[in-house]
């Protein structure tokens, strides 16, 4: 076999104003010796701010930045307020104005990227090479990740836990049919078949082996493990739309025969939120599940409430969809979480990442994401913050300020991805080694998504392809046997001609250009 590239899921392409952005290299801070500097940071309105704590743009972290940074570096510090809910939006008016602040960030690398394109951001290359704590937390890596025509014009903000999906079986449920944790796709179908002709959670017609919804992610890594890639180039590994790829169709067909011998939720074209599929899990009905990554097992989650309703449930960790050369294919997330960009309007790019790298000392870090210690947070015997659920504790801190003010990092960052991931682990309580499991599991032979800058066949397309790619996985999983090869070459036929092709075309050949 080929060595295997990293895939890609094309990035939707966001519509973004026509307004002319303003165009510029790096700006030095037009400040005078003695004269302050205004340095305005973009932080989201969550509507989550607790009663007596302040506001959102004014409360005690805050006012500690601008006591630790603001004040000795003689910048007044200003926060402004974006709706989380309205960010692309506020984003595109503010930066089409020249109006946004100082310090934008953003989850959506084609809008900054089309910013870019029109002149808008500042080259914040000479800065970032002198922060020394920046490029320490984030290395070369994640930083080339934010680069443009060798330009750094992006700060990407490091994501620190990378997995995505993971795959939970009830145990007790393995015991009562006398079989072992599966470990490949055949032994999992023996168990699933198991469950429905044993129906060891004596739940009778509500009976569901694996639960599923209509969100694709809930089953595409099981898709994903029929891949042909030996068939592909390389940029068709990369880049080509699913249905085009080769392999594809045999994934849909194993859908389909656990559809038509009852072994996935019946209903599952009608849940499309999940909630469905949580709800039947949490009520004792399902025996095998593939979800977000930790979501299950968080307080106040669905194993919780499992629990609830069967005191005697209990799941294991598995990983079972494996590929022709005994791998387990999966999308992870890039180690990027979100992307940081200064506007080419703005005088003070050298400002920006100056504060950018005062936020990436460590003690700075943990003060922004936790608080201060015995008012906020206490440490436990790991040496992990405890978050104390005072009052006072909460008019302090609360964990979407630290999450929103700390940028760099995009979840809790406590000094290495091992440490981060057993802090996630133990907040779970009794789930922490289940938890641990998962996340080897979510990581294992996976593979990042390539993100390519949006091109014009994209923004035509989009919507064609992505309304037929959901028709074509749901009519083709949902066929009667019999019917399967003839409906999906017709509905694969259809996505080519919706725009697919075009899309497919214009891709590879951004790829190879990219590449080159």
């Amino acid at each position: 076999m080929k060595k295997r590239v990293k895939c890609a899921a094309v990035m939707t392409a966001l519509a973004i104003g026509s307004a002319c952005l303003t165009a510029c290299g790096p700006k030095s801070d037009n400040t005078e010796a003695g004269e302050k500097t205004t340095l305005r940071v973009e932080i989201f309105d969550r509507g989550d701010v607790p009663a007596g704590a302040g506001t959102i743009t004014d409360n005690a972290l805050i006012r500690w930045i601008q006591e630790e940074f603001g004040d000795p570096n003689n910048i007044q510090m200003e926060f402004v307020s974006v709706p989380r809910d309205q960010e692309i939006q506020q984003l595109n008016v503010l930066m089409s104005a020249g109006e946004a602040p100082d310090i934008v960030f953003s989850y959506s690398y084609n809008t900054l990227y089309d910013f870019y394109k029109r002149g808008g951001l500042a080259d914040l290359t000479e800065y970032v090479q002198n922060s020394s704590n920046l490029k320490n937390i984030l290395g070369d890596d994640i930083l080339k990740r934010g680069q443009v025509d060798g330009k750094q014009v992006m700060i990407p903000g490091r994501r620190i836990l990378t997995g995505r999906m993971a795959q939970l079986i009830r145990q007790d449920w393995l015991d009562k049919v006398g079989m072992k944790a599966p470990e490949t796709k055949d032994e999992f179908y023996e168990v699933l078949k198991a469950f429905k002709e044993k129906d060891p959670g004596n739940v009778g017609e509500k009976n569901i082996p694996w639960a599923i919804s209509a969100s694709t992610p809930y089953f595409t890594d099981l898709l994903y493990s029929f891949a042909e890639w030996d068939e592909m180039s390389e940029a068709e590994r990369a880049v080509t739309p699913w249905p085009m790829k080769p392999g594809f169709k045999e994934g849909l067909r194993f859908m389909n025969k656990l559809y038509n011998e009852g072994l996935i939720s019946p209903d599952f074209a009608l849940d499309k939120d999940s909630k469905q599929m949580q709800a039947d899990f949490a009520n004792g009905y399902v025996g095998f599940i593939n979800d977000d990554f930790g979501r299950p097992l968080q307080s106040g989650s669905y194993y919780e409430t499992l629990k609830k309703t069967v005191p005697d449930a209990k799941l294991t960790a598995v990983d079972t969809f494996n590929d022709k050369d005994g791998k387990h294919p999966k999308e992870i997330y890039t180690p990027v979480g979100l992307y940081i960009v200064v506007p080419a309007s703005s005088d003070n790019a050298e400002a920006a990442v100056k504060y950018l790298d005062w936020m990436a000392q460590e003690d700075v870090l943990l003060t922004m994401q936790f608080g201060w210690e015995n008012k906020t947070y206490k440490l436990d015997e790991n040496g992990f913050p405890v978050v104390l659920e005072t009052d006072e504790a909460k008019k302090l801190h609360w964990y979407n300020l630290g999450f929103d003010i700390a940028v760099i990092v995009n979840g809790k960052y406590l000094g290495s991805q091992e440490r981060s991931v057993e802090f996630n682990a133990v907040a779970t309580g009794e789930n922490k080694d289940l938890y641990i499991d998962c996340y080897k599991n979510s990581i294992r032979d996976g593979w990042e998504p390539v993100t390519l800058p949006p091109n014009d066949a994209l923004i035509k397309y989009e919507t064609n392809i992505s309304t037929k790619f959901t028709e074509l996985v749901t009519k083709s999983i949902m066929a009667p046997s019999a019917e399967f090869d003839s409906l999906y070459d017709k509905l694969q036929k259809e996505f080519v001609e919706v725009g697919g092709k075009e899309v497919n075309e214009a891709a590879v050949k951004q790829y190879d250009e990219i590449m080159k």
